[in-house]
């Protein structure tokens, strides 16, 4: 199955419909733009030049279009960074899908989306992709303990990383049961007077 999801990605290559690539071109002045991957996973280049990302990895992307863009452009420098859309759900206080550089750590994504809440529990975070678990509570506690990032840890456009909550001995449940046994308690009581 490894082997398959490596030739599926050399195939396909990272980028899908709808990432986003910051671009910056140093001319004259630094000239900065965000690229859409469109359908047939191309984008749009400065110049009229059209790059198509199928077979391209993240690691392939800089060489690439720098090489496209300088035949189009005059320029001294290209900087190529690509964003990786991922959701940050669950346990934070702004829970939604985000656009990181690829090689941002975890916990800073978990960060940049508000941060745990006062209910969260770090140790219970999974990571889905495609509504189904991806990723484990252990096996992303340990990528977060060991400063692990996005890329590093295997997380594709799409992921989301999903904060676990505490788990309460006392619910709202609980608490309505126990007062019910209070009061039935104390009308027993009282009659029994």
């Amino acid at each position: 199955m490894l082997a398959a999801s490596i030739r599926q990605r050399m195939r396909e290559g990272d980028f899908q419909v709808g990432d986003r690539i910051v671009l910056t071109v140093v001319s004259d002045v630094p000239h900065t733009d965000t690229l859409v991957v469109q359908a047939g996973r191309v984008i749009d280049l400065p110049g009229d030049g059209v790059l198509p990302l199928s077979g391209v990895l993240r690691s392939e992307l800089r060489e690439r279009v720098a090489a496209e863009v300088l035949k189009y452009v005059k320029a001294q420098q290209v900087d190529v960074t690509p964003l990786t859309r991922i959701g940050v759900l669950g346990e934070v206080s702004r829970p939604g899908f985000f656009a990181f550089r690829s090689d941002v750590p975890m916990t800073d994504a978990i960060m940049l989306a508000g941060g745990p809440t006062a209910t969260a529990d770090i140790e219970r975070t999974v990571v889905r992709r495609a509504s189904r678990e991806y990723r484990s509570a252990e096996e992303t506690r340990l990528a977060i303990a060991r400063g692990l990032t996005l890329d590093q840890f295997g997380l594709g456009a799409g992921d989301e990383l999903v904060v676990g909550r505490r788990r309460e001995l006392i619910t709202p449940t609980t608490t309505a049961l126990l007062g019910a046994v209070a009061s039935l308690a104390a009308i027993f009581i009282a009659v029994h007077r």
